[in-house]
């Protein structure tokens, strides 16, 4: 899940499944062997799996009904001979390999995004609005609970650079940035802000996974049982299906809500309203819809079972697996005999609700760069449940559960991290087993560039070698730190890898875009165009406030406190000396109209430097990362001790200025070489410039220099603000106060 559409995202795993199977050598013992015997048993790298290979299994029902999609030479069991892998569909019907189910819920997305989304600019700022004021109130009236420290900066960024991005792009390409924050980043604020695309999300994952059992059983049926109905001289017995969900981005929100939706108790599932038995979160709005797509499904597979029913009235076996797969939920269906009648008469309701016989079946639940804790900060009057008990003191969950849950992402993915406030919470802990700590919650060091990273795991061939070995294929995972520790958590050059994205490939690319402009602005013969490059030059760094994303707020202010937000700190200090006559409200009106703000990439640079602070700041408080030859203990999350930012931050700082200055200083070399009379010439007049080539060349080497100078001091800035403003201080407080609590 994540992609969000009908079998992008499981060619992938079932490659990487099927490469995990190819191996000879087993639990990662080529990384403990030489290189020679290493690269004998490296295993193949399949990329020839595409959706339409699934589809072809997973489709049934004429296009609406949901299965599974099986290949040979990718066995459930680690076999002792390596098994061949050629995408051939497998013929045992007895559970030997792996099924896959790419669970697509893109039509509900889709169908509730042109009705109920809002435009990037008006979700981002209300959310961040009711942020603000929420931190406020929670500051008013004491509240030990403080936001996540990163929550308004993440939130802040958004606004103050994807906004203008979305309006370049728009211009560039309308389609494109329609795809982009209209689809992607509107899935997110559709899922968080309206409450019925999440419960019809919801309601659509466990109605296939009741599917898939249901249909599990029927394949037993007619092509195990009814060939063999003894094996071993015993009457053949059904094992039902164990599930691995595996679920990524916006999708571990939606399957980690269902796993909770699924054990509470029926009557509030089948509510339409909310209670004051029950929290303000509960019931789901929308998870009473029953799409067409289900209620033919349910015609469909209630019909098979009718014949099997009909064939099996005196085997009781039988028939208690089929009570076990449609138990009786509804109000049509009281008891076990009008369940026998409706089975027999072929006369089945469509269930109110989901029968949920797969609960009991999750063996692991796998999360890969998850903004499950995001959504429970920035959307916190959603996730009430998860934390409060029903009027009373009445329990609304059903049972407890432990369904051994595991979260993986990479320092440089913005959307996932560690789960610390989800995981906290008093339901998670009721439901989820996640001791210990360090060999659940990861987040490991892997991928090179920003941003990017979000989607590279399908590709991390040792990531799913590990999920395969350690949490798949192993009856205890908990006892197994070899994984987490060893293997995956820190990738040679990743971190300098992204220290260079940040801090020298973002500002370096800004400032070759800007060196092309005004090169080739400056050396224009024509007046008109020298000034209008180097107006859009400047433009793209600095730039009136008019012209950023708000501008239908330009001018709206109507007194002096609401001026206070837009002026500098000095400026207030001096006009609250004047009482703020009348004039100096009229001439600030003006002044918010021009007063300059950044522009597009001193954004992009400002951004990349505080996403890096606000990832660190998200990992803050966990166990540092320990050295091979120093114990270590799992009962916590592990971090690395080389962020520049947490780690010596006044060392990284000084390194930048040094690195600023010897960039100003052959600024003042390429200087002396560019004939600066000449040059003011040509930009000052509609003068024909009859200069060399060599001193052209010159000439776009200082002002490349120039500008990279300027830019490596705003960088030297932007990393000293970030620093200052996302304090960690209040979460590391929380954080140690937590680990103190935990059992030892």
């Amino acid at each position: 899940m994540g992609e969000q559409k009908c079998n992008v995202t499981a060619p992938a795993i079932v490659q990487r499944f099927a490469e995990a199977r190819q191996r000879t050598t087993g639990t990662h013992l080529a990384n403990e062997k030489g290189d020679k015997e290493k690269k004998k048993s490296e295993p193949p790298n399949y990329n020839f799996i595409i959706p339409a290979n699934l589809s072809e299994q997973t489709i049934r029902n004429n296009g609406y009904g949901h299965g599974w999609a099986e290949f040979e030479g990718i066995p459930v069991t680690p076999p002792a001979k390596k098994p061949e892998f050629n995408g051939t569909i497998a013929t045992d019907s007895n559970g030997t390999n792996f099924r896959f189910v790419d669970l697509d819920w893109q039509f509900i997305l889709r169908s509730d995004i042109d009705k109920f989304g809002s435009s990037t600019e008006e979700w981002s700022k209300a959310l961040l609005d009711r942020l603000e004021l929420r931190k406020e109130r929670k500051q008013q009236e004491g509240s030990t609970k403080k936001i996540a420290s990163w929550a308004i900066p993440m939130l802040n960024s958004v606004v103050n650079t994807a906004l203008p991005l979305k309006q370049i792009l728009a211009f560039i390409s309308p389609d494109l940035a329609k795809h982009v924050f209209d689809g992607f980043l509107g899935d997110v604020h559709l899922y968080g802000d309206y409450g019925r695309t999440r419960g019809r999300a919801v309601r659509h994952f466990h109605a296939v996974l009741d599917e898939i059992m249901i249909r599990d059983f029927l394949q037993w049926y007619w092509n195990v049982y009814t060939q063999n109905p003894e094996q071993n001289g015993k009457p053949a017995k059904y094992e039902p299906p164990e599930f691995t969900i595996i679920a990524h981005s916006l999708g571990t929100i939606m399957s980690f809500d269902a796993l909770v939706y699924a054990h509470i108790k029926d009557e509030i599932r089948k509510n339409n309203y909310t209670n004051q038995k029950w929290p303000a979160s509960l019931p789901f709005p929308g998870y009473d819809f029953i799409h067409s797509i289900e209620k033919n499904n349910w015609d469909y597979l209630h019909q098979k079972l009718h014949v099997i029913w009909n064939r099996e009235q005196y085997n009781n076996e039988i028939l208690k697996n089929i009570w076990g797969l449609i138990s009786p939920s509804d109000a049509e269906l009281k008891s076990h005999f009008d369940l026998a009648r409706a089975l027999e008469e072929n006369n089945m309701p469509v269930p109110k609700i989901p029968y949920l016989s797969w609960k009991n079946h999750i063996k692991s639940y796998i999360t890969l760069g998850s903004p499950i804790d995001k959504f429970y900060v920035l959307w916190p009057e959603k996730y009430t449940h998860l934390e409060e008990i029903g009027q009373d003191q009445e329990e609304w969950l059903k049972a407890p559960a432990e369904i051994n849950h595991y979260n993986f992402c990479d320092e440089q993915d913005p959307v996932g991290h560690h789960l610390e406030e989800v995981m906290g919470t008093r339901v998670y802990k009721q439901l989820f087993k996640i001791t210990p700590t360090g060999n659940h919650d990861v987040v490991f060091r892997r991928y090179e560039v920003p941003g990017y990273a979000h989607i590279k795991y399908f590709d991390d061939r040792e990531l799913f070698f590990g999920i395969v070995d350690n949490i798949i294929d192993t009856k205890n995972a908990d006892d197994n730190d070899r994984f987490v520790w060893k293997n995956i958590h820190d990738k040679k050059g990743a971190e300098s890898s992204a220290k260079r994205w940040a801090y020298y490939f973002i500002p370096f690319f800004t400032v070759l875009a800007t060196t092309a402009l005004l090169s080739y602005g400056l050396m224009n013969e024509s007046l008109l165009w020298k000034c209008i490059y180097i107006i859009v030059s400047v433009l793209l760094w600095v730039q009136p406030n008019a012209l950023t994303a708000y501008k239908e707020e330009i001018g709206k202010i109507r007194n002096p406190d609401e001026l206070r937000f837009a002026l500098p700190a000095w400026l207030v200090w001096i006009l609250d000396k004047w009482n703020w006559p009348a004039w100096a409200l009229r001439v600030l009106k003006k002044w918010d109209i021009i007063r300059p703000v950044r522009g597009i990439f001193s954004r992009l640079v400002s951004a990349a430097i505080e996403w890096r602070r606000i990832l660190i700041v998200e990992s803050l408080g966990s166990n540092t990362i320990t050295k091979k030859s120093q114990p270590h203990t799992l009962n916590e999350r592990i971090s690395f001790q080389s962020q520049e930012m947490k780690n010596e931050p006044l060392k990284y700082f000084t390194q930048l200025i040094i690195i600023s200055s010897l960039y100003l200083v052959a600024s003042l070399i390429l200087f002396q070489y560019v004939e600066a009379d000449t040059l003011f010439k040509n930009i000052l007049f509609d003068h024909q410039d009859k200069t060399s080539f060599g001193l052209k060349t010159v000439r776009i080497a200082f002002f490349f220099t120039l500008t990279y100078t300027f830019v490596r001091f705003y960088v030297v800035v932007s990393f000293f603000r970030a620093w200052w403003r996302i304090h960690p201080q209040e979460q590391k407080n929380r954080q140690r106060k937590r680990i103190l609590q935990e059992p030892a």
